[in-house]
């Protein structure tokens, strides 16, 4: 996954973040400095 060059403050919101490739995405894009909020049906992870 790349993320722009440009500056500036990136921001995500992943659904069904708490399995699968929502997970592998949020964890991704927090390892590359974004700013991820996660949206899941329940608590768990």
């Amino acid at each position: 996954m790349e993320l722009g060059k440009e500056s500036g403050t990136r921001i995500a919101i992943v659904t069904g973040g708490n399995t699968g490739i929502g997970i592998i995405t949020a964890r991704e894009l927090a390892h590359k400095n974004a700013h991820v909020f996660v949206a899941s049906r329940s608590r768990d992870h």
